[in-house]
């Protein structure tokens, strides 16, 4: 998928911007949605990059350990909110695995 190849980056934001959310809409998995996330943070929207972490992790509890690792590599401020979403809800999983509220 287009996605995989793509760096959600301030580089080319509007146009990134664009393909993913087209993406998303026909096939939300995890690390599209991670990425969908980043460039709707960078892009000034952290509403909605919080809206697709949390979809991302209600999904999909067990990507959340690789959410976090992903986002928290990031060095943008903008993302730290995400990565840190992503930390709360990575601990909860691997304390209670899938069948967890957090």
């Amino acid at each position: 998928m287009l996605a995989n190849y793509l760096d959600p980056s301030r580089d080319q934001l509007a146009l990134k911007k664009d393909i993913f959310e087209r993406l998303a809409a026909y096939r939300p998995y995890p690390n599209l949605l991670t990425k969908l996330a980043v460039i709707q943070a960078l892009d000034g929207q952290p509403a909605l990059a919080r809206q697709n972490i949390v979809l991302l992790l209600a999904s999909y509890p067990d990507a959340a350990p690789v959410t976090y690792a992903m986002l928290q590599r990031r060095p943008e401020p903008e993302v730290q909110p995400l990565a840190e979403l992503a930390k709360t809800a990575a601990e909860a999983y691997l304390k209670a695995g899938a069948n967890t509220d957090a």
